[in-house]
């Protein structure tokens, strides 16, 4: 089974690992997540020591068949989009394998 940590889950973890209150854990991860997504879209590569190399990256357009229903067999064209590529590092890679 799945285990699943929610942003929410993740809050309360960081407040009990820091020691600090649930609104300043919020307010800290709050604004990472901000700060983050604000500087992967100026510099298309957000690059953390030892830990992982985030690059935005743009999809090309492609051509995909409709599979069902009345446009079966139909074509349409799939639109460029912008995605977050992650690699880690070998250190996080040797932790998770331990």
């Amino acid at each position: 089974m799945e285990k699943k940590l929610t942003k929410k889950d993740f809050i309360k973890y960081y407040a009990r690992n820091n020691d600090t209150s649930i609104g300043q854990a919020t307010e800290i991860v709050n604004s990472f997540i901000n700060t983050f997504l604000s500087a992967i879209q100026v510099n298309d590569v957000v690059d953390f020591a030892g830990f992982a190399k985030f690059s935005m990256v743009e999809t090309e357009p492609r051509e995909m068949k409709y599979t069902i229903g009345e446009k079966k067999g139909q074509t349409y064209i799939v639109p460029s989009k912008k995605k977050i590529k992650v690699k880690f590092k070998k250190a996080v890679g040797d932790l998770l394998n331990q």
